[in-house]
């Protein structure tokens, strides 16, 4: 079944782009799976000082899920592979490299009372566990989107759920309310000794509604800390229908905001922040996610926006597709961005159909667009790679050779077959081609 997958696939992707007549080094293009038994689904990839890539995943085997780590070089092979985890349930959301090159990995994991905490794990180049540490908050569920190494530790960004009484709610006590948090540790992962958010050290929280989550948190200096959120803007107004905004605001290193929470959003329709990625050549970011609108249709949303010293400057946010999900679905989309030279970025993303209308299919979906989010591919403007099966992106990059790296997930064979991690690398134009 494997091998007639990629068969197949690989066919397709022939016809469009005309490889069969190119002669390709191992290193310039190629598509690759990697797995155990069960499933195994890519997540995140960082680019090693060796220029070898080391992915990060989750593999499921008989319904127990543990965190997912390998080290392939620049051909794709695979030099090693790791599991994290014991009998409850880890799943890995994002990996960053340490000064020191290591693998800073955080994830979720299941308590004994079955709620969601979180895991940071440092792991060697050579996939030995190194340190962890689980942050446990009683009486509340935590989820972590992302980790950011800084000069004195990591900060980890996401959300903590609790229930609330809520007048305003037809069944106020079963108000599921939801809180921005960011961890603040020091390198050996013990609690930040300072001054940070409620004064503990360790914890700060936001919340102006009934849903604030925090994305990411990126290091401007060593006073000065810039937060890309989402909430539920209209949560405070019983007499409009609830939307999500974008949030983008600056912290000192107390945690005091030193700017207002700057807000970007379409009328009417939810946004969630998926990705954050640093334009190289400015002090901006690019910020992608998902837009959904009220009849359910999902697209992905692009904003670029300079930050400095206490200001945030922005331009309109934007949509980058059109009805990028075909049918309603409460499946959420993965949208992920990053620098691509020249103030260009190549934004990823899972594109959700229903064939049948019953069952829930994904292709990955790849554009490259220019800081005011324009196409920058021309024939044709995105690039599409899937087969029968639930594919989905995890992570789009740009590798020390220049070449497009797509990390993701591929069923094999149809769509109750397995699902396995790919790596697809690809050339500046999205195709397998020198």
């Amino acid at each position: 079944m494997r091998s007639a997958f990629f068969f197949l696939l690989l066919a397709g992707l022939t016809a469009c782009n005309d490889v069969s007549d190119l002669s390709l080094k191992p290193d310039e293009a190629f598509l690759k799976f990697y797995g155990l038994e069960g499933n195994q689904e890519g997540v995140d990839m960082v680019i090693g000082p060796d220029n070898d890539y080391y992915l990060l995943g989750n593999s499921t085997i008989r319904n127990n899920k543990q965190i997912y780590v390998l080290k392939v070089d620049k051909a794709g092979d695979m030099i090693w592979q790791k599991t994290f985890g014991g009998a409850r349930e880890e799943s890995a959301k994002d990996m960053e490299l340490t000064s020191a090159g290591h693998l800073a990995i955080v994830a979720d994991v299941q308590s004994q009372s079955g709620d969601k905490d979180i895991l940071v794990l440092i792991v060697g180049r050579d996939g030995l566990r190194l340190d962890s540490t689980v942050y446990v908050h009683s009486l509340k569920d935590e989820e972590a989107k992302t980790i950011t190494p800084i000069t004195t530790g990591f900060l980890v960004a996401g959300s903590t759920k609790e229930t609330r009484p809520d007048p305003g709610r037809e069944n106020p006590n079963q108000d599921n309310r939801i809180d921005g948090i960011i961890l603040r540790l020091n390198s050996d992962l013990e609690p930040y000794t300072g001054i940070w958010g409620d004064g503990t050290g360790r914890a700060l929280q936001r919340g102006t509604g009934r849903v604030f989550t925090i994305h990411k948190v990126t290091q401007e200096n060593a006073n000065l800390y810039t937060v890309f959120a989402y909430n539920d803007a209209g949560a405070l107004n019983r007499n409009v229908e609830s939307e999500n905004d974008v949030l983008i605001f600056q912290l000192s290193n107390v945690g005091a905001e030193v700017t207002t929470q700057f807000p970007f959003g379409r009328p009417d329709e939810n946004e969630v922040v998926t990705s954050v990625g640093r334009d190289n050549l400015t002090s901006g970011y690019a910020v992608t996610g998902i837009s959904t609108k009220p009849n359910g249709r999902q697209d992905v949303f692009y904003l670029f926006v300079g930050v400095g010293g206490g200001t945030v400057t922005g331009g309109n946010l934007t949509l980058i597709t059109s009805n990028l999900s075909q049918n309603q679905s409460e499946i959420p989309m993965a949208s992920v961005v990053t620098s691509f030279g020249s103030g260009s970025f190549l934004v990823g993303a899972t594109k959700n159909f229903m064939p049948d209308q019953t069952t829930l299919q994904g292709d990955i979906f790849l554009k490259l667009v220019d800081r005011q989010g324009s196409d920058l591919w021309r024939d044709p403007p995105a690039v599409t790679f899937g087969g029968v099966a639930n594919d989905f992106v995890g992570n789009v990059f740009e590798g020390p050779d220049r070449r497009i790296l797509v990390l993701g997930t591929m069923g094999i064979g149809d769509v109750q077959g397995q699902q396995k991690m790919v790596l697809i690398k690809l050339n500046r134009q999205g195709k397998f081609e020198p």
